[in-house]
């Protein structure tokens, strides 16, 4: 089996075009979320495809892993699909400071164009392009034309604009693969590419792994750059260290510590190659903070003389 795969940041903008200039922003919906495409196959069987959508990226990179790990575990969905606990997938996919502290959480699982599993609120339009996307197979464009098309018919006029870009690539299979993500820090934006190889030659690496690690690299830069922030914060006088901010602050420790430990366990288990350098959580919690410091210092002293 040979997984490749993409995790797309996407925006729609649906717009009236019957509104005046000084009513467009009122008259715009935004419809955001991270997207990847999962195709599974085995040897001779039939493709099974399921689109992921989620609120963010690390949760659906890791959502598709636990997909991918429950296809790895039990074979093709098929005749079981019905029977499927999607309720247990996703919750397997929910670190308990996740459940605690992302309330706005949701996502959306797609099979032929209709969902198969929701859960928390989703833009309604992600449904309608889905839709049109599994009768257009993979045209995005003659995809947001048909639902301009749809809007029409319902009696209102609109253009839809459409933006993206590629946060995850996979290329994965039982002999090993490569993963590239996109990194941010304060002040840039990086990116990170790491390998995965058995130790032995005799033995395979479980594919769905790459997914998880993805999202392991991916949540864990998220939480070291919100620690930074937030005690460079607590630090300046910014926020009280008693405040819900400072207590999530903690628990992001104690989460980032449980994701350090899983990517140890994975350098342990193969071989595992970073390029550039694997990131230091704790390299990036301190510039992070530094940074915060700096920036809130120079607006006080602009306060000051002003």
């Amino acid at each position: 089996m040979k997984i490749n795969a993409s995790l797309l940041r996407e925006k729609f903008v649906i717009k009236e075009k019957s509104a005046k200039d000084l009513d467009v922003m009122a008259q715009q919906m935004h419809a955001c979320s991270n997207r990847i495409v999962l195709d599974l196959q085995s040897e001779h069987l039939a493709k099974e495809t399921f689109i992921i959508r989620t609120d963010s990226m690390h949760l659906c990179a890791r959502m598709a892993g636990h997909i991918l790990a429950n296809y790895e575990n039990k074979g093709p969905f098929g005749p079981r699909l019905k029977l499927l606990k999607w309720d247990l997938i996703w919750d397997s996919a929910l670190s308990d400071h996740e459940k605690h502290y992302n309330e706005g959480r949701w996502v959306a699982i797609y099979h032929h164009g209709k969902i198969v599993y929701e859960q928390g609120n989703h833009h309604a339009f992600l449904d309608i392009i889905e839709q049109f996307q599994n009768k257009e197979n993979a045209n995005y464009n003659q995809s947001l034309r048909l639902a301009e098309k749809a809007f029409q018919k319902a009696g209102r006029e609109v253009s839809i604009d459409y933006s993206s870009n590629v946060a995850l690539t996979i290329s994965m299979e039982r002999t090993g693969g490569r993963c590239s993500t996109i990194l941010r820090s304060p002040n840039k934006t990086t990116s990170l590419h790491f390998y995965i190889k058995p130790k032995k030659e005799t033995e395979k690496i479980v594919i769905s792994q790459g997914f998880i690690s993805a999202a392991n690299f991916l949540e864990g830069v998220n939480l070291s750059f919100f620690i930074g922030l937030t005690t460079a914060q607590i630090d300046t006088g910014v926020t009280d260290k008693y405040s819900n901010e400072a207590r999530q602050m903690r628990n992001a420790k104690q989460r980032l510590g449980d994701i350090q430990i899983s990517i140890n366990a994975l350098e342990n288990r193969y071989n595992v190659r970073y390029r550039p350098e694997r990131p230091i959580f704790d390299i990036i919690i301190t510039n992070t903070e530094n940074y915060t410091k700096k920036q809130i210092l120079e607006k006080r002293q602009k306060g000051e003389k002003s």
